[in-house]
């Protein structure tokens, strides 16, 4: 039988959205309510001041979610790059969104699906952590989370999401990104924040290109031109407060086969076309 065990809420009962957000949430152990950890389920909402606040700036307060089984790190991604790991691993968007859009009221998404798919072992201690970053006129935060539990993984397997920060040279050009993924599992998808993307008066984006270099060997290509559909953007993003805070990144799935991880390695070549901007390369692994 499924349960949902709540982690973090308001008061009960309360009309509220869920509990106090305005300082770090130091790593704090879950005790398990199943066999099963299949997901997470995070909320964050704010009151505005001054000025709209957008979905970006809103997601901006959680600078950083970790979830560690045991001494390994399993997510560890911001509150943006949560909602683009929802939509690449689920096809899915978080379940309810506002983006004020004057000087009064909140902003705030609700229900980000964050996938765990943890067969507990006993023997482990299973953590979390939140790190808040204050945004400006965004204040009183709140955040929720839910623990969703199944009695068997259904054939499962746990699921790693930790960035490769990349700050891009101080010239254009192809040069290696200096990381190397192995012994981890199978890669089924990356994710890419850019900070600059095409516009009305450019073609660029910070990495144009992505070559996969497996085992030393180069294989695919990533184009970011031709980067596979990421759901919530559309040529309607500028209407679409999600479009617009999953607009700067780049999506390649490779779910239907994936790339070994674990017996091989897998390292990256970037074909840099802005200088000196801060990117992050995600690589999505089922571990195995």
């Amino acid at each position: 039988m499924a349960y949902r065990d709540v982690l973090l809420d308001g008061a009960n009962p309360g009309g509220n959205l869920g509990q106090a957000f305005s300082a770090n949430i130091q790593s704090t152990q879950i005790a398990p309510k199943g066999n099963f950890l299949d997901h997470l389920i995070i909320s964050i909402k704010g009151t505005v001041g001054t000025a709209p606040v957008t979905v970006e700036t809103a997601l901006a307060a959680l600078s950083q979610f970790t979830f560690k089984a045991g001494q390994e790190t399993r997510i560890q991604l911001n509150g943006r790059d949560l909602v683009a790991l929802c939509a690449a691993y689920y096809g899915q968007l978080p379940g309810m969104v506002w983006e004020n859009t004057d000087n009064t009221g909140s902003t705030f998404v609700m229900s980000i699906k964050v996938p765990i798919q943890e067969t507990i072992d006993k023997s482990l201690a299973y953590t979390y952590s939140m790190n808040y970053t204050a945004q400006t006129n965004f204040s009183s935060v709140l955040v929720a989370m839910t623990a969703v539990y199944l009695n068997d993984a259904k054939g499962r397997v746990p699921v790693i999401a930790v960035p490769i920060p990349y700050t891009t040279p101080g010239s254009t050009g192809s040069t290696s990104v200096g990381a190397r993924l192995t012994n981890l599992g199978n890669l089924i998808g990356v994710l890419v924040f850019n900070t600059t993307t095409p516009s009305d008066g450019a073609d660029l984006f910070d990495i144009q290109r992505l070559q996969l270099v497996e085992s030393g060997k180069q294989t695919s290509l990533l184009l970011a031109a031709n980067s596979d559909p990421l759901i919530g953007i559309s040529q309607y993003q500028t209407l679409q407060p999600l479009g617009e805070a999953l607009a700067l990144y780049s999506y390649w799935s490779f779910k239907d086969e994936p790339i070994d991880v674990k017996a091989a390695y897998l390292e990256f070549i970037a074909d840099v076309e802005t200088a000196s901007e801060a990117t992050r390369i995600i690589p999505i692994i089922e571990k195995v």
